[in-house]
């Protein structure tokens, strides 16, 4: 996530930064909306302020209940895709949590870009 940040942002610095990335929480359908999936978040959010890495991110197809998940996890959109993906059908979204100073630095960096950005990045009906 780091290096795909650093290229595909224009911030090099984050090739440098420790991130734990989490690519997949399964949650069994009947434990679902019960706050396990967040739980699991904040595990692994302890872990990395135990290991004094910069952040915590993930990556996804970016549908509405994924983003209303990892928003409710407090991480927040830093970049969003130009093409949809394969396997989803949605346009990629990676979303970051800024643990340390230069983790949060970075985070609000890339925050503004998105912000600057997000008009000529939002899918358009026609554009693929």
């Amino acid at each position: 996530m780091p290096q795909s940040l650093a290229s595909h942002s224009g911030f090099p610095e984050a090739a440098s930064q420790q991130c734990l990335r989490i690519t997949r929480i399964a949650v069994a359908d009947q434990a679902r909306r019960l706050g396990v999936g967040r739980r699991l978040v904040a595990a692994a959010r302890q872990a990395v302020m135990q290991e004094g890495l910069d952040t915590l991110g993930t990556s996804f197809g970016g549908s509405e209940e994924l983003l209303q998940f990892w928003r409710a996890c407090d991480l927040v959109p830093v970049r969003l895709g130009l093409n949809q993906e394969a396997s989803s059908g949605e346009y990629p979204l990676q979303m970051l949590d800024g643990l340390s100073a230069v983790g949060q630095e970075l985070v609000a960096r890339l925050q503004q870009r998105l912000a600057e950005h997000w008009p000529t990045l939002l899918p358009l009906p026609g554009r693929r």
